[in-house]
């Protein structure tokens, strides 16, 4: 009888290390960031690059702009800055689309900002007759008004995929690690980041948990997904969809109006 408690006790043992071991191995060897899979293309942006895209997606959604617009800003993004907000460039080139303060594009602060500087590549994207029937680059172009317009092309493919995936959870795949310092946002300020891309969004909280209700809650999860290292979320909740750092599943629920964010 004894033999048969201690081999059980081992056997749990081992099943507890097995999860530790697979959790320490995870968060040793995967970066922050998200894989974006298509049938056409698979490519890996990481925390700060997944997170910029993420905005520029929310921005376009909020403004009601139809979702080319968010392809076109993608392609240029891209080739401009690799989808990061640089705090330098060509001349006084800065942020997400590389914009110059000396050409009417805002202040440096306001560049910096990538809803800002998101909100203007569309203004001057939307302002331009026909736009959405020029081909991705030259739409790009038209608003950049590149040295070398022709460079946005290679981009063109990749910005389709990742406009799918932000839209698609089947499509994007993103994790982050535990290591380091935790990640203690107050939850009030998490709704703030949010609220500041989609607009004022219906959420209550308690704790560390938010729970939000939105007609474009998939869209929303994804954004807290690609946020997720910044903000320190661990866990999302949606329809029959669960995210947690290792990746998303299915769980057995009814389909509801709400999203649940966990944070640590």
């Amino acid at each position: 009888m004894r033999k048969l408690i201690a081999l059980a006790l081992t056997g749990v043992l081992l099943i507890l290390l097995g999860k530790w071991g697979y959790a320490r191995v995870h968060d040793a060897l995967v970066l922050p960031g998200c894989t974006i899979t298509t049938e056409t293309e698979e490519f890996t942006l990481d925390a700060e690059q997944s997170a910029n895209a993420a905005t520029i997606a929310a921005v376009a959604y909020r403004r009601g702009i139809p979702e080319r617009a968010i392809t076109v800003a993608l392609t240029a993004a891209q080739q401009e800055s690799k989808i990061r907000s640089l705090d330098y460039g060509d001349r006084d080139s800065l942020g997400i689309f590389q914009q110059r303060p000396s050409q009417g594009w805002g202040s440096q602060e306001s560049i910096m900002d990538p809803v800002r500087s998101t909100n203007r590549f569309y203004r001057a994207l939307i302002a331009i007759s026909g736009w959405e029937k020029l081909p991705l680059a030259v739409a790009a172009q038209e608003v950049q008004r590149s040295a070398d317009g022709r460079a946005y092309e290679k981009w063109e493919g990749r910005a389709l995929a990742l406009t799918q995936a932000l839209n698609n959870p089947s499509l994007i795949a993103c994790r982050f690690h535990k290591f380091g310092t935790p990640i203690r946002t107050p939850t009030i300020d998490v709704i703030a980041s949010a609220s500041k891309e989609w607009g004022k969004i219906t959420a209550k909280h308690s704790g560390r948990v938010i729970t939000i209700t939105s007609s474009q809650r998939t869209r929303v999860a994804i954004w807290f997904m690609t946020h997720a290292s910044e903000l320190g979320v661990t866990q999302l909740r949606w329809n029959q969809v669960e995210w947690d750092r290792y990746g998303i599943s299915n769980r057995k629920a009814e389909k509801v109006a709400t999203l649940t964010v966990t944070l640590q």
